[in-house]
């Protein structure tokens, strides 16, 4: 295996139920990218780098693993975001909106880190700078109103 894309980390979303959100989607890439370089995690001997592919749909917080592609050396995993949830942040709360995308990476991450039996320190640690995902639109706009008041 090689990478040949010079990246240990990529992001892309599939829209599984439609979402009304305006593009650039807020994919935490670059921080993504320089945590996972610093807890040298990878490349390892199973993958050399993390395809994540966000699903807009009902659910979150799955994290679905797919077979590592030999070829570009990529471990393939796919994780839900509700899609009314991210429709409503995106007019109303752009920073909580980045913090779904930055949440679910994180969990996926510390999933992976499991699975593969690898280090997740750093992933776990920056995980607990972040609240948890709101699991309904009420509890998006009981947030919101707390943030107004």
């Amino acid at each position: 295996m090689k990478n040949a894309f010079d990246r240990v980390i990529g992001f892309s979303a599939v829209d599984i139920t439609p979402t009304k959100i305006s593009f650039p989607i807020p994919m935490p890439g670059e921080v993504m990218d320089k945590l996972i370089r610093q807890s040298a995690v990878i490349p390892n001997d199973k993958f050399l780098w993390i395809s994540v592919v966000y699903l807009f749909g009902e659910s979150s917080g799955n994290v679905i693993f797919r077979k590592i592609d030999k070829k570009h050396g990529d471990l393939p995993i796919s994780v839900g975001l509700n899609s009314a949830i991210l429709s409503f942040l995106d007019k109303r709360n752009p920073i909580l909106l980045q913090d779904i995308f930055m949440v679910a990476a994180l969990e996926a991450l510390i999933a992976v880190c499991k699975k593969y039996t690898l280090d997740d320190r750093a992933f776990v640690s920056e995980r607990a700078k972040y609240g948890d995902i709101p699991e309904t639109v009420e509890a998006c706009q009981r947030i919101d109103r707390l943030l107004i008041s």
